[in-house]
């Protein structure tokens, strides 16, 4: 193990991940070679690094539909009587008429630090706020193709969801509500969620930075996930 990478077991450390602004700072207060909040984003969007998702309220997951390795999407329902629903600050709606499609149990999670896919809107959240670390133009969502927040468990790709709590009992895409609960996807990260950076990742791109050569797995052929997905109207 070079002392680059065992920098984090060295320094105690107590926790196994941080947020970006404490990644810089451990960089640059420990004497390793200076980062900056823009190369972290940069190599995640690169797929060199992997970003965390940190959600401190409860998030309830599905498994996404794949095919030949790539997700698959379907039209949803955006014609939802807004009476009958009440969500917790959680916008669940987008512009686009799509949404990956999912199989399998909802189920809660008990880890707060989720990996990301980079399939989903996720995505291109961390593509603004690199834009805004480099001051450039934001990007364009193109086609308002915002399928969700996707994350990543045991090698699998999930969709995250939100429980909403519905009056009266209503049909939704054919399946009864009339028990009073439901998940729907969301569209954006909660607010009191954000991204941060695992120690192994960070020890990661430090390598990375240092012109050594580190081991891309599953993320060495990610795609713009609106190339990866296909349609399919089930």
């Amino acid at each position: 193990m070079s002392d680059r990478l065992a920098f984090f077991k060295n320094k105690n450390v107590n926790s196994d991940w941080l947020t970006i602004k404490e990644a810089v700072k451990a960089s640059k207060k420990n004497g390793i070679r200076k980062i900056q909040e823009s190369d972290i984003y940069r190599y995640a969007l690169q797929g060199k690094i992997l970003l965390s998702i940190y959600f401190q309220s409860p998030i309830t997951l599905r498994k996404i539909k794949s095919y030949n390795h790539k997700l698959k999407l379907k039209p949803k329902d955006n014609n939802l009587p807004d009476d009958k629903i009440t969500l917790d600050e959680i916008d669940f709606f987008s512009e686009s008429n799509l949404t990956f499609s999912t199989e399998g149990k909802y189920f809660h999670t008990a880890h707060g630090i989720i990996d990301t896919s980079l399939f989903g809107y996720e995505y291109f959240l961390i593509q603004c706020i690199l834009a805004h670390n480099l001051k450039i133009p934001s990007p364009v969502l193109r086609g308002n193709n915002n399928y969700g927040i996707t994350v990543s468990l045991s090698g699998e790709t999930f969709l995250v969801h939100n429980r909403i709590s519905l009056r009266n009992g209503i049909s939704l895409n054919s399946i009864d509500l009339s028990f009073n609960d439901a998940y729907l996807p969301i569209y954006n990260l909660p607010k009191d969620a954000c991204f941060v950076i695992r120690q192994t990742e960070l020890n990661k791109l430090f390598n990375w930075l240092a012109g050594k050569k580190i081991t891309l797995g599953f993320f060495h052929t990610h795609i713009i996930p609106s190339i990866k997905t296909i349609l399919a109207c089930l």
